[in-house]
């Protein structure tokens, strides 16, 4: 996006995070900059910036549900479409609150998932079930990473949804000979008396 098409707040807050990039490097060479140092500057602010917006469209534009959330306190700072399309929730919802705040999983499932991240700073592949907002409940596969972005820890969480592949298993498991479902809709014998 050129100059000329941002707003006002964009170009400031631009310039805002520019100060703040250049405040990190000037306080981590403790040495006054020439101007070789400073073209050199603007070239990996560039970079940074290139591969910031790489991110956001990679998060954001993905098909499977995706949520970047604080380490510290669990509350998330962002989910994409597919998330919100997914869940029921709209964005205000979700952002600043945790998935014990929306009742995604139950709090052992949550228990599980941070000992794992925490001890391995990763989730690959973890089966969970969770909560839609209209109450529905589908199976998942919960990966997450655990990451550092400046000073703070975050959590990048991806969810991908299995139900259909745990109807099918179901399905496939039932329509083996002499296995059939009980019927709940009719007493069953043995009770009757």
């Amino acid at each position: 996006m050129s100059d000329e098409s941002k707003t006002k707040k964009q170009l400031i807050a631009e310039i805002q995070e520019l100060r703040k990039f250049i405040g990190e490097i000037l306080n981590d060479n403790k040495n006054s900059l020439d101007l070789t140092d400073l073209t050199m500057l603007k070239d990996a602010f560039r970079q940074m910036k290139k591969n910031q917006e790489k991110f956001m469209k990679a998060f954001l534009q993905n098909a499977l549900p995706m949520g970047l959330a604080s380490h510290r306190d669990g509350c998330f700072i962002d989910v994409n479409d597919a998330f919100l399309r997914i869940s029921g929730f709209k964005r205000d919802d979700v952002v600043g609150s945790t998935v014990s705040d929306l009742g995604l999983i139950s709090d052992d499932q949550r228990f599980v998932a941070l000992e794992k991240l925490n001890n391995n700073g990763r989730i690959e592949n973890l089966e969970i079930q969770i909560k839609l907002k209209n109450g529905l409940l589908v199976h998942g596969l919960l990966n997450a990473v655990l990451m550092t972005l400046g000073k703070e820890k975050y959590r990048l969480i991806v969810v991908v949804d299995i139900t259909d592949h745990r109807q099918a298993e179901s399905d496939q498991y039932f329509s083996e000979p002499g296995l059939r479902p009980l019927p709940i809709d009719r007493p069953m014998p043995w009770f009757i008396g």
